[in-house]
């Protein structure tokens, strides 16, 4: 896909650019939306983990829809899927089925080729302002989904941390441990229901993949 003038898909990515998603998903077009979504992101097949299924919805009817979908407005995409595909991005393209910490790994079950993971790559790394630790390096996406039902607009941030090879060792709701090849622990503190704003909070839930 060739971007409109004056605007590529990282500075659209850094600067929610809801006008280049809109445009570019009704170039594409319907049939190769859903068939691209499947194909690289098994978008469409419910995957099943140890602690239930995740399944996907987008409603590509019309064009008012597909500009919509252009941009993530009334879609229900679960935040497990979103973070799924946030580490594959990160971690050289392996959509892995994330699974609960004391049973058995999901695996790789897609993988994603780079020529589609590197732009989205620097600009989630934009976006979390050259975050750079020995813990690792930082990618995130804010975004903010219209429920079209009167409720409350939901807003998310999805995120993962390019590391080496390493061994989660630990996980709770505020905290995940993970060890790297020199046997030295890493902890990433979790933020638990900070009040943000009125009637809102930020939550994070770890999820291992």
């Amino acid at each position: 896909y060739v971007s409109p003038k004056h605007i590529n898909l990282v500075s659209a990515l850094v600067n929610s650019s809801n006008c280049f998603f809109a445009e570019l998903f009704n170039d594409l077009g319907a049939e190769r939306i859903s068939s691209s979504l499947n194909s690289l992101f098994r978008f469409n097949e419910p995957i099943v983990c140890d602690f239930g299924t995740i399944e996907n919805t987008i409603d590509l009817d019309g064009t008012y829809n597909i500009v919509r979908a252009g941009f993530g407005q009334r879609e229900n995409v679960p935040p497990v899927y979103l973070g799924m595909v946030a580490q594959a991005i990160v971690n050289g393209g392996e959509l892995k089925k994330p699974y609960m910490f004391d049973k058995a790994a999901g695996g790789v079950i897609s993988v994603i080729p780079k020529e589609y993971t590197e732009d989205v790559k620097e600009g989630m790394r934009i976006i979390a302002g050259n975050f750079n630790s020995d813990s690792g390096t930082l990618y995130v996406k804010p975004g903010t989904a219209e429920s079209g039902m009167g409720e409350p607009d939901v807003h998310n941030i999805v995120g993962a941390v390019e590391k080496d090879n390493g061994e989660v060792v630990s996980v709770c709701a505020d905290e995940v441990v993970v060890k790297d090849e020199n046997l030295i622990e890493h902890k990433y503190k979790l933020t638990k229901f900070k009040r943000s704003n009125q009637g809102t909070c930020i939550n994070q839930r770890p999820i291992v993949a």
